[in-house]
């Protein structure tokens, strides 16, 4: 069975988070744990930590990668 970490504010709401493991368990399988952890510095989005890799949906990040394409 994997294990999938995914990190996620407080405001995102109990059905919002199911629908994104179901997202996950559809993309990646449907043999994976899911754990929740309530990261305080996210503004908002999540951040995912499955099988070693991470997938950072995070505002933060999406900031970040928008802010670079303009720059570049």
């Amino acid at each position: 069975m994997r294990k999938a970490i995914v990190k996620i504010t407080h405001t995102m709401s109990d059905e919002t988070y199911k629908q994104l493991c179901d997202g996950v368990s559809a993309r990646f399988g449907t043999d994976t744990e899911f754990e929740k952890v309530f990261d305080e510095t996210l503004v908002g989005g999540f951040v995912l930590k499955l099988d070693g890799i991470v997938y950072d949906y995070s505002v933060r990040t999406q900031l970040k990668n928008i802010k670079k394409h303009i720059s570049d």
